[in-house]
């Protein structure tokens, strides 16, 4: 089937210049964000474009910005609503910018274990991801038993995945065309 369960919540992060976490002795400081790029679809009220060009544009911009390639990305967050509508432009615009690559680097939806949250969905995202590089550990999409004709991507499955993370990319998207790709890199001191 397809679809996705509304949730209630979100997270928050203090995010930071560098040098002020380390002048103030932060205890923690987990990843450092190094590319980002939005973009709009302009296509319709509460439908994202089939084609995914325009979220293709953020993911490469974001790329871009952070100096690096498909190849360096260790882990995809991706958006993934859990509809056809949704997801396919969404892998589509995965595949266009990691071309081979996008059958190699491990994907995760961590909104398949806590519902939708809307506007509290990016953020929380973002924690996953900085608990994931924290820890070593991709979280799983869950309730996937193997993905649709034409949205396969190489999903972590069932349980985490261990893995040493340096850059992670987090998708998240939004009615009316928002498009937006964020690139965060493991703090080494």
């Amino acid at each position: 089937g397809e679809g996705y369960v509304p949730g209630e919540g979100g997270a928050f992060m203090i995010v930071e210049r560098l040098e002020h976490a380390q002048r103030r002795a932060a205890p923690q400081i987990y990843a450092e964000v190094v590319g980002y790029g939005a973009t709009q679809d302009a296509y319709h009220h509460s439908r994202p474009a089939p084609d995914g060009q325009q979220l293709a544009r953020a993911i490469t911009l974001a790329l871009r910005e952070a100096g690096i390639g498909p190849p360096d990305i260790d882990a995809i967050f991706l958006d993934a609503v859990g509809t056809r509508e949704w997801d396919e432009p969404e892998v589509r615009a995965v595949r266009d910018v990691f071309k081979e690559h996008a059958r190699q680097v491990p994907a995760t939806a961590p909104k398949s274990m806590v519902g939708r949250l809307h506007s509290g969905g990016a953020a929380l995202d973002v924690a996953t991801a900085l608990m994931a590089i924290r820890d070593r550990s991709i979280p799983p999409t869950v309730n996937l038993d193997r993905p649709r004709e034409g949205c396969e991507l190489n999903f972590v499955l069932a349980k985490p995945q261990e893995r040493d993370l340096k850059h992670v990319l987090l998708i998240a998207r939004g009615f009316g065309g928002f498009n937006s790709a964020l690139v965060l890199r493991r703090f080494v001191e």
